[in-house]
C-alpha cells in the first residue's frame, strides 16, 4: 500500500485487500524461482516499500529474511508508527538511498524491490541508471520490477496514485535495455482482473478523480475476500503453468527480474 493510501488507515494490519494478499503469494513464489532454497536466508531492498505490509509478509513467509525498506515519503511519525506494526520481524526503515548506505556501507542486496515504484517516477530510465551506478548493487544483485499493465487501462485511480505511466512487457523490457539492465524473466500475472477493468474503464465506474480513496478504504468481506484471493492465486499458477508450455496470458500487472549486463 502507497503510503498516502496509509493516511487513510493507519492500521495496516487490518482491512487488507484480497489483491494485496494474494500479490504477497505471488512475489514469495518468485523468490523461490529465482534462489531456490537460498531465498531464506536473502537479504531484501525494497525501494518505495510504501507501509512495508508486503515485505512484512514475507519475512512471515521466510523467518530469516533482512529486509531494508527506503522511501521518501517516510518521515519519523511514520516509521515510527510502522515499526509498531512491524514488531520484531528483520526489517529497518530508511528515508533515502544515502541514509541506507550510511547505514550499511559496502554491503550489496541479494536482491531489490521495487514493486509497482516507476509508475510513480517520470524519469524512470533516469532513476534505474541511477540505481545501478551507485555502490548499492553489483553485478549479482537481482532486481524484481511490477508495475500496473497497459496504457489503456489508466484511469482515475492511477491519477490518484500519482502514476505517470502504465508498461506491456514489452515497454518494460525497452526500459531495461537503455538501462545497462538484461531481463532474466518476464510475464503478466493477474488475467482474470483485466477484464474487469477494462468493463469498468468503459462505462466510467470509479472514474472521479475526487472520490479515490484506494485500497485502504476497502471494507473485508470474508466469504467475497475468500473467494477473490483463492481466484488471484488460481489465475496466477494457472499462467504459470500456461508460461511453461510458452503460452503467454495478458494480466493486469506485469513483472520482470532483471539484473546488470555483464561488460564483455
Amino acid at each position: 500500500m502507497d503510503i498516502c493510501e496509509l493516511n487513510n488507515n493507519p492500521n495496516w494490519r487490518e482491512q487488507r485487500h484480497p489483491w494485496e494478499r494474494a500479490r504477497v503469494k505471488v512475489i514469495a513464489d518468485m523468490l523461490k524461482g529465482t534462489f531456490g532454497k537460498k531465498t531464506s536466508s536473502l537479504h531484501i531492498l525494497d525501494i518505495g516499500s510504501g507501509d512495508a505490509y508486503m515485505v512484512y509478509e514475507l519475512t512471515r513467509i521466510f523467518p530469516e529474511l533482512k529486509v531494508h525498506c527506503i522511501d521518501i515519503e517516510y518521515t519519523p511519525e511514520i516509521k515510527a508508527e510502522l515499526m509498531k506494526q512491524i514488531g520484531d520481524a528483520n526489517i529497518s526503515l530508511y528515508d533515502s538511498q544515502d541514509e541506507y548506505k550510511l547505514a550499511n556501507p559496502n554491503f550489496s542486496p541479494d536482491i531489490i524491490l521495487l514493486l509497482d515504484v516507476i509508475e510513480h517516477i517520470e524519469d524512470d530510465k533516469g532513476f534505474l541508471k541511477a540505481l545501478i551506478s551507485q555502490d548499492v548493487i553489483d553485478s549479482k544483485t537481482k532486481v524484481l520490477i511490477t508495475v500496473p499493465a497497459h496504457q489503456s487501462l489508466f484511469s482515475a485511480h492511477d491519477v490518484f496514485l500519482k502514476h505517470f505511466r502504465r508498461h506491456t512487457v514489452s515497454t518494460l523490457l525497452k526500459t531495461l535495455e537503455v538501462c545497462n539492465l538484461k531481463s532474466l524473466k518476464s510475464g503478466y500475472f493477474f488475467f482474470s482482473l483485466v477484464s474487469a477493468r477494462y468493463i469498468q474503464k468503459r462505462l466510467n465506474i470509479g472514474n472521479d478523480e475526487k472520490a479515490q480513496k484506494g485500497i485502504s478504504s476497502y471494507k473485508p468481506v470474508f466469504l467475497v475476500d475468500k473467494l477473490i484471493y483463492s481466484t488471484l492465486l488460481l489465475d496466477y499458477h494457472f499462467f504459470k503453468g500456461l508460461r511453461s508450455l510458452g503460452i503467454r496470458g495478458s494480466g493486469l500487472s506485469c513483472y520482470t527480474i532483471c539484473q546488470q549486463k555483464q561488460e564483455s
